[in-house]
This record gives C-alpha cells, structure tokens and sequence, in this order.
C-alpha cells in the first residue's frame, strides 16, 4: 500500500483493509447460510462466482507496479536467508512452531475423519437439524434419553 497510496493515507487504508477482512470473514459465512436456507446450492454457487467475479475484476484494475531494488534469484540461499530472518524473530518462530505441531497432531482428524456412524454415538445431537430461518419444517427428532438424539440433547439447550 505505501507505494499505492500517499504515506498520509496508509493507516487509513490499512483500517480499511483489516476492517473489510473482519466484514469478509462474519458475513461471507452468514450470507452463504442464509442463501443455502432461502433457496439452493446453485444459487450459492452463482453468488459465489459474481463476487469472485468482481474481485477478480477489481484485482485486473489495480496499476502495474514494478519491482524496486536490485533483482534477486529464488534458490537455497533465499530459503536459508528466511529461515535465519524466521530464527530472529521469537513471535514468529513461536507461531510457525505452533502451526506445525498443530498440523502433524491434527493432521489424522483433519484427513480423515470418523465416519458419522462411530460419530453418531459421541454426539448425542447429531442427525437432528434446527429449524431453518426459512420457516421449513425438518422431522422432529426423538426426546433425549430415548435412545436417539433429540432437541433436548443439544448442548446449548436448556433441559
């Protein structure tokens, strides 16, 4: 952005941006839902495909800029300059070490889960759907404790 914009306006911009992201990230998820509720897949899958359009449109329009400073070549010697620039910075390496035992010990849950029939018995919840926000009516689900799972069992729900 400092090459974009004048050095007065960066902050702003960079308010902005975070703002926009924190938006992206709340209502992306919400309109989606919402879309999937009131009417399908496909229309999820147009909205989807009209934003991406427009992003990829606002993307095309930002102004060339060319590299500043000398040309570097990628090889080992960029990978072990990042690394020793990494080993500086504990905050950093503290978060790339977090990230990478987060990944080796939830890789098997995350590739490959448990089938929903071993779930099933986990979570006395799952099968049963909430209402939607577009007033469709689901099957009801059988009271908890009856051996199935049932509005009652929901974990937010008060007995």
């Amino acid at each position: 952005m400092p090459r974009v914009l004048p050095a007065s306006l960066v902050p702003a911009a960079n308010t902005l941006s975070f703002t926009a992201s924190n938006l992206g990230m709340v209502l992306g998820p919400l309109l989606a839902g919402l879309i999937l509720a009131w009417w399908s897949f496909a229309a999820a899958c147009a909205a989807d495909f009209a934003v991406f359009t427009v992003a990829l449109y606002a993307a095309l329009r930002l102004p060339r800029l060319p590299p500043t400073g000398p040309p570097t070549v990628p090889g080992l010697r960029s990978v072990v300059d990042g690394l020793a620039f990494i080993a500086t910075r504990p905050v950093l390496l503290l978060s790339f070490a977090v990230d990478i035992v987060a990944m080796v010990l939830a890789m098997p849950r995350a590739l490959f889960p448990r089938p929903p029939s071993s779930s099933a018995a986990a979570a006395p919840w799952a099968g049963c759907t909430p209402p939607s926000p577009a007033g469709r009516s689901w099957p009801a689900c059988p009271p908890a404790g009856s051996g199935g799972s049932g509005a009652r069992a929901w974990p937010w729900s008060s007995p």
